[in-house]
């Protein structure tokens, strides 16, 4: 048995994952791969019979070959089953699960094949401990990465899963999800897998967050409001009028969008209007744009949040505690160096811009809505001495790169008809 060879043609390819929902849909960038690798090659997919409809009429032209679930627990049984691969002329085997179930495949039938690498370790810290969440690798690309075996590019490959829905599954969706209490023709699909946080989920988690997203919920706008009403707040400290846009899509309500409005008011926002340019273009932003002329039209007294001429750490803790919210900041060593190096050469008088993590006013994104009772801690003191400011970093954040996991460029392409596929 050896790994598999790049510059070999193989007709008949056998794809192994057993389960489970999440990381099955999470492979199908592999057969999208595979397709364009050997478009005339045989590929079938080795899975748990309950998961055989995520796949069926899958763009790849995969066959299914199912495990039963007595083939599962019956290990003489099991043994059976692999050596009815011995000769259907299987070439390749792609496998995906890595466990001990899948070694037994391979040992007892395959000469070629390339597998997942395990991350049994990694996956018991960050689930039971949370630790390693941020250096975790993104899932698709370590199904993926055996691909390299093959000569074939994982990075150039789109990490997009790709699933064939009919309407007749939507219809089966729209039950399990919401019942009878299916209001509109909308639904939300929520994508499973992607994080291993997700794993502690269960199916009734997803539902209960599904309905809970769709149903009116206006306590629960007034509990997460908390974020909007300091940042009208912020705004407001500049001494300029203040326009909240409020996106509207299609399962919102009218009594949602109106407790929105009436919170940002009393917070005292200049206006707040529904806005839906996603939908109907410039004319769903008609309302929008006068209420933003309006604004501008009203006289204003714009003012800086800190003087200028302010000391380094005046301007970080005036932007903490004001902006943030924040008790007051704490100076690593490092910062306390390179504030005090700043000052003597004279850069002290540069505007302060810091670095920190967008999903919390805080530096902590574990901290939401409208965070109290911190302290900022300030890593490092950075200087861009040519564009002129100083950056602090707070908490963990770091610098670059300044691009998502996945660029939204890598989902871009055309199909076999010519259209430009993944621009939304």
């Amino acid at each position: 048995m050896s790994k598999a060879s790049a510059s070999a043609d193989y007709a008949k390819i056998l794809v192994v994952r057993f389960s489970s929902l999440g990381d099955i849909v999470l492979t199908t960038p592999v057969l999208m791969a595979l397709r364009a690798r050997y478009p005339e090659a045989q590929i079938d997919y080795l899975l748990k019979e309950q998961y055989l409809p995520l796949l069926q009429n899958h763009p790849s032209r995969c066959g299914l070959i199912p495990l039963s679930e007595e083939l599962r627990k019956d290990s003489g049984a099991y043994l059976q089953f692999c050596d009815t691969f011995r000769d259907k002329g299987y070439g390749l085997v792609v496998d995906l699960q890595g466990n001990g179930r899948s070694y037994v495949l391979r040992k007892r039938v395959f000469r070629d094949w390339v597998k997942v690498g395990k991350q049994t370790l990694k996956r018991i810290l960050l689930i039971k401990f949370g630790i390693g969440r941020e250096k975790y690798p993104d899932v698709r690309r370590r199904f993926l990465r055996p691909l390299r075996d093959l000569g074939i590019d994982d990075r150039k490959v789109p990490a997009r899963a790709v699933l064939a829905v009919e309407d007749c599954e939507k219809e089966v969706a729209r039950g399990k999800f919401l019942g009878n209490n299916q209001k509109n023709g909308s639904l939300i699909a929520i994508h499973p897998g992607s994080k291993w946080a997700s794993k502690e989920w269960g199916l009734e988690k997803f539902i209960q967050l599904a309905k809970e997203l769709i149903e009116e919920n206006i306590p629960a706008i007034e509990r997460g409001a908390g974020n909007l009403v300091k940042q009208i707040e912020n705004v407001a400290m500049h001494g300029v009028p203040v326009v909240v846009a409020i996106n509207r899509f299609l399962t919102d309500t009218d009594a949602e969008i109106e407790a929105i409005r009436r919170i940002a008011l009393e917070a005292g926002a200049a206006d707040a209007v529904a806005s839906e340019l996603w939908a109907k273009g410039g004319e769903g932003g008609e309302a929008l744009a006068e209420a933003v002329v309006k604004a501008a039209e009203t006289p204003s007294l714009f003012k800086f949040l800190y003087p200028l001429d302010a000391s380094i750490k005046e301007k970080i803790e005036t932007i903490a505690t004001k902006i943030y919210g924040a008790d007051g900041v704490e100076y690593l060593p490092a910062a306390e160096k390179q504030i005090s190096l700043y000052t003597k050469q004279g850069f002290a008088g540069l505007p302060v811009c810091m670095a920190k993590t967008h999903l919390s006013l805080s530096h902590d994104p574990a901290l939401k809505g409208r965070p109290k009772g911190f302290r900022v801690p300030v890593r490092e003191v950075r200087a861009s001495i040519g564009a002129g400011f100083l950056y602090p970093l707070l908490g963990d954040m770091r610098t670059m790169p300044g691009l998502p996991t996945e660029p939204a460029g890598a989902h871009v392409d055309i199909d076999e008809t010519g259209k430009t596929v993944g621009l939304f």
